[in-house]
């Protein structure tokens, strides 16, 4: 009876390790797809304030500028508006760092409770390629698998296998 169980046994095995491949890659992407969006949303929004302050600085150096001819105040204010402008400059280059990877490293926590943090896109990127490597293999040996089982399941095979359990039964026990 162990050969008749053993092509079940295979494939119980290999779907569940398929299963399990396609939903860390399911995982995944849905880490990816959120990091890319929301830090492309906190950049922008970053943005948009950061050049509001920078317009309303230069606006409020223009204003002080013309209404006192030179004085203090629209210097003021423009060194005010560069300061903002280099800092929205080094948001800028630093919103990988500073917003997608850390949402990458937020969702894998969340997603992958067993399997550990990733850290930054390059190693979600990584992880991501090696599933769907994996996952081929996988699917080869499901498809083996079904076959042993559908060979199991021929009247001749039946058969034989049927047969063969009954004589080793039957030697079990004449031996006793």
């Amino acid at each position: 009876m162990g050969a008749f169980k053993r092509p079940f046994e295979l494939l119980s095995g290999d779907t569940k390790t398929y299963l399990d491949l396609r939903l860390d890659e399911l995982k995944l992407q849905i880490t990816k797809g959120l990091s890319l969006t929301i830090g492309q949303i906190m950049t922008m929004v970053l943005l948009l304030v950061c050049l509001s302050l920078i317009i309303f600085a230069l606006a409020m150096g223009a204003i002080f500028f013309v209404g006192e001819l030179l004085g203090s105040n629209a210097l003021g204010a423009l060194i005010v508006a560069g300061i903002l402008a280099i800092a929205t400059l080094v948001i800028f280059s630093l919103r990988k760092n500073m917003f997608v990877d850390g949402f990458v490293k937020l969702f894998s926590g969340i997603l992958r409770e067993d399997d550990g943090k990733i850290n930054n896109m390059k190693e979600l990127d990584f992880i991501q390629n090696r599933l769907k490597a994996d996952i081929p293999r996988q699917e080869r040996l499901l498809s083996e698998d079904l076959e042993g089982a559908k060979d199991m399941f021929r009247p001749k095979n039946l058969f034989s296998q049927l047969s063969l359990g009954l004589v080793r039964g039957t030697k079990k026990l004449l031996e006793k």
